[in-house]
């Protein structure tokens, strides 16, 4: 996949972006259900990408920007309660909601960058897969430090690269 830039995202890079943070997501939960001993139940937080809403064709991906918006919303909320929730596990940190949380910049036109589902500038958008793919991957390092996990950064990590110069 390519870099996703703030002055134009290519749709196919965004989607195959998307599709990876939930994969990801998804997979990495299975797996903590298992490395907790079932302390921690990943089942419930699963996260999907309206497939019926992408259209996809040989030059990539259309994504409007209320699926786009959906998607992310959906993601962002089910990875702050998975936080909550890795704090009450027999995993060894207890930090995870202080210090791993997304910020949340959806509907709330106080901040500088806003996601809305009828309309977000790129350079937001970007800011915020940034913000999402440092967070994850600081995530799937603080699991590897456990020692009931390994290999998170191996299998989880997101390797896209987002550009958010003049974001």
């Amino acid at each position: 996949m390519g870099t996703i830039y703030s002055g134009g995202i290519n749709q196919g890079d965004l989607y195959t972006m998307l599709k990876a943070f939930m994969d990801n997501f998804n997979d990495m939960c299975t797996d903590l259900t298992t490395d907790t001993n079932g302390t921690f139940t990943g089942t419930s937080y699963d996260v999907t990408l309206n497939m019926n809403d992408i259209v996809v064709d040989a030059t990539g991906a259309g994504l409007g920007q209320d699926v786009i918006y959906a998607f992310l919303k959906d993601f962002i909320d089910k990875h702050n309660t998975l936080m909550t929730a890795l704090d009450s596990t027999n995993l060894t940190a207890t930090n995870y909601a202080a210090t791993l949380a997304i910020t949340d910049n959806f509907d709330d036109d106080t901040q500088d960058r806003e996601i809305v589902s009828d309309g977000m500038f790129q350079g937001d958008l970007v800011y915020t897969l940034n913000h999402i793919i440092t967070q994850w991957n600081l995530l799937q390092t603080q699991l590897d430090a456990d020692a009931l996990c390994a290999g998170y950064v191996t299998a989880y990590g997101i390797s896209d690269t987002v550009d958010t110069s003049g974001a």
